[in-house]
């Protein structure tokens, strides 16, 4: 149970047809799905099926009743492992705990309560599930959230509720960096794209992504809308980790060359909607999305966050609007996480990395095509490992690659940085220094925690040391 996709009645068939194409993925049945268990179980026996009952999208927990469907004694109601055994025998691969939404005031004592609830169940399948305002994970309240789920004594699964950014502010993306790489949360529900995968680099054992928003950027009970008359259906563009409407990125692109398509879905085009094409417009994200996913999977867990890293800033520095911040900007979730990873697009080139044919092209302004023909030129070409999109390019090969062909469109626009293979240069010395030790002690703190003293994490630690040369 690695990878899991969220979807609506409306976009359900759509969501299992696209986890039958990838090993070990599966759905997520909440609400009315869930009534087709046992014949989707029967149908598609290699699926992973969990159920979420749904409870935290239209009820508030409280002290006295923190569980939904689930009566205290068992005498007027079922007990967690009673439910939880009747949705296993009609198919189901794991439960979610049927937990109500857990807002922010008495947060403390209302986990208290679910945690004794969820202490009397005994079944294996049975997830125990806290969907939390996301406001409880402001740094302020990481230590008691922490001390909270040591006395549990169990790994948890999350669903953050707060709506569009709402993880963004007050180092919320930090706090479940940190409670995800220590282990208390193994599994995310109802997410977006690139928390899903950063959640997952972390450590995370698995993670379920949205189709739509209500379960992707998820609302409190009472806080999501509905759907206008022109509604349009955001769409995922890889190279910029954007979800947008394809009316936003017609505008985002509009006097650029490389407006938004997708080679996979036969090169349609991200930037015209039409309300007859909803469901080609959903095949598109369910791809996407996995590809994503998948592309971070493929990799050794000791390199999947330092890749992802540098993946984002390429995305970053290669956005439409990247001098843009806040309102009418980048994705802020995206602008965040590279603000946390310690790196700028500019800088993250200096740390020797690995890029995606997109990623690069994206890093030197020019299109995937044109990296893709450098790969395969007869003469000299450029260096890389994998084919289609395992292809990967080393910011040195490509160093090797300019200072032999300095004429290329897109190498001359990169010489003065990179013809003698040093980094581009920074504004400041000090803030060059800042960002280098903070790449240090991630390299270290990933050393302790694994006591690994892999060939990967050596090169790492070479990297940045070579970065500090001529510093000063």
């Amino acid at each position: 149970m690695e990878y899991l996709t969220s979807a609506g009645s409306t976009d359900f068939a759509a969501a299992v047809a696209q986890a039958r194409e990838t090993p070990g993925a599966g759905v997520v049945l909440t609400g009315s799905e869930v009534g087709s268990l046992r014949g989707l179980s029967e149908s598609e026996p290699d699926l992973v099926l969990v159920v979420d009952d749904g409870s935290w999208r239209d009820a508030i927990a409280d002290v006295d009743r923190p569980l939904s469907k689930v009566a205290d004694d068992g005498l007027f109601g079922l007990s967690l492992d009673e439910y939880t055994a009747a949705l296993v025998d009609a198919g189901a691969t794991a439960v979610l705990s049927p937990t109500r939404a857990i807002r922010r005031e008495g947060w403390q004592r209302t986990l208290a309560s679910l945690f004794m609830e969820l202490d009397k169940a005994t079944r294996p399948e049975l997830i125990p599930h806290l969907p939390l305002q996301s406001s409880i994970l402001d740094e302020d309240n990481l230590v008691a959230l922490r001390q909270a789920l040591d006395e549990f004594g169990r790994p948890v699964s999350m669903t953050l509720l707060g709506g569009r950014d709402s993880m963004v502010p007050n180092g919320r993306l930090a706090s479940l960096r940190h409670l995800v790489a220590d282990g208390w949360v193994q599994r995310l529900f109802a997410t977006e794209p690139l928390i899903a995968a950063d959640t997952f680099a972390h450590g995370a054992a698995s993670v379920a992504v949205g189709i739509n928003s209500g379960l992707r950027v998820p609302s409190m009970p009472g806080g999501g809308g509905r759907r206008s008359r022109n509604f349009e259906l955001g769409v995922f563009h890889r190279p910029i980790m954007e979800i947008c409407t394809p009316t936003v990125f017609a505008e985002m692109y509009a006097s650029r060359p490389d407006a938004p398509s997708c080679t996979e879905c036969g090169g349609r085009s991200l930037t015209i909607y039409r309300q007859r094409e909803y469901a080609e417009f959903v095949e598109h994200n369910l791809h996407a999305f996995t590809d994503h996913h998948n592309e971070v999977a493929a990799l050794d867990p000791q390199l999947r966050r330092g890749w992802l890293a540098q993946e984002r800033a390429s995305a970053l520095a290669g956005h439409p609007l990247a001098l843009v911040r806040g309102a009418g900007g980048p994705n802020r979730t995206l602008v965040q996480l590279v603000e946390l990873d310690g790196l700028t697009p500019e800088f993250s080139v200096s740390l020797g990395a690995m890029f995606t044919t997109t990623g690069l092209a994206n890093r030197l302004g020019v299109s995937t095509s044109t990296v893709t023909n450098w790969t395969q030129r007869s003469r000299d070409p450029l260096a890389c490992s994998g084919t289609g999109r395992e292809r990967r390019i080393d910011w040195d090969d490509y160093v090797a690659f300019a200072s032999k062909h300095p004429g290329l469109r897109g190498v001359a626009r990169q010489a003065a940085s990179v013809a003698d293979g040093q980094r581009p240069e920074l504004a400041s010395t000090l803030q060059t220094l800042e960002r280098v030790l903070q790449q240090v002690e991630s390299v270290i703190e990933d050393a302790k925690r694994t006591g690994d003293a892999s060939k990967g994490l050596r090169r790492q630690i070479r990297q940045v040391v070579r970065s500090l040369e001529g510093v000063g």
